[in-house]
């Protein structure tokens, strides 16, 4: 369908962002994680505007290439490095600011984040990424 201008837009990207995909592979709800694995495979074979960013933990990426299904489908790994400690103020306080008017964070709660992600940090015990709005990044800026 022309656009106003008489163009013929492209359709759009679908973007899918799946967070904590280790989540799929759980004991718990198995019959309706394999369904939601149909779905999600079906979709992106037949529809190439659709694309799935499956965010999850790199300890846990063996579930989707032992799953027949999803190790069909293609895949680019986009794998982050752990943030420097040095960064979480900003992480934390940084997108506040963003907003008009700021936003104030309690200095307090910076500091208490800092220190339960630097406690769980040598515990070895956090082993998140952020992986969805980077690879969103990447893909939609490339």
């Amino acid at each position: 369908m022309p656009g106003l201008s008489g163009e013929n837009p492209s359709p759009p990207t679908i973007v899918l962002a799946l967070d904590q995909g280790e989540e799929l592979f759980n004991q718990e709800d198995r019959d309706e994680a394999e369904r939601f694995i149909g779905i999600l495979t079906s979709t992106l074979k037949d529809d190439a505007r659709t694309l799935a960013i499956l965010a999850m933990r790199s300890d846990s990426f063996e579930f989707v290439q032992n799953n027949p299904r999803l190790a069909a489908l293609k895949k680019e790994t986009f794998p982050l490095d752990m943030m420097l400690q040095g960064s979480y103020r900003t992480v934390i306080e940084g997108p506040a600011k963003l907003v008009e008017p700021p936003l104030r964070i309690d200095p307090k709660l910076t500091d208490a984040l800092i220190k339960d992600i630097s406690g769980q940090m040598r515990c070895r015990c956090w082993r998140s990424r952020l992986p969805i709005s980077t690879t969103t990044t990447v893909r939609t800026t490339s």
